[in-house]
């Protein structure tokens, strides 16, 4: 499995609680804080449980908590997809997905997560992980020119 395993870091969690659940349409998780339980909406494909479950899990690393101010709750959604964006993209993984296409949803699907989260990823990358990605990039272009 590419990047990290959103269930092995649930089973880490002895804290955390987890089940499936009908979600309005369109939400895929959610996070109580007080119990402590993070619920999935049945039905989701594989990637978007995947992408779904670590989105929580930040919610829970980072204790969020829905505080009734848009500003607050949209820098911890933010916060929790860049979570989930670190923890399942590994940029080696992302490196090697890059080196075949530059369609998110290619991309995604390789990698098992949501197009979404593969373009958080790019977008909210480290300045070291960005240059190291450039270099492993530019290197398959000499070797690919190299007769």
């Amino acid at each position: 499995m590419p990047g990290g395993n959103p269930w092995a870091a649930l089973k880490e969690r002895d804290d955390v609680l987890f089940d499936l659940a009908d979600l309005p349409a369109g939400e895929h998780g959610r996070w109580y804080a007080g119990e402590r339980v993070i619920l999935l909406a049945k039905g989701l494909t594989y990637a978007e449980r995947r992408t779904a479950l670590g989105h929580e899990l930040g919610h829970a690393h980072f204790g969020d908590t829905c505080t009734g101010n848009a500003h607050v709750n949209s820098r911890q959604e933010r916060a929790a997809d860049i979570y989930a964006a670190n923890m399942l993209i590994d940029i080696d993984d992302l490196i090697s997905a890059l080196r075949w296409s530059s369609d998110p949803w290619e991309i995604a699907d390789d990698l098992q997560v949501t197009p979404r989260l593969v373009e958080i990823r790019e977008a909210r990358m480290h300045p070291g992980e960005r240059a190291y990605l450039r270099r492993q990039l530019a290197d398959q272009v000499e070797a690919d020119d190299e007769p």
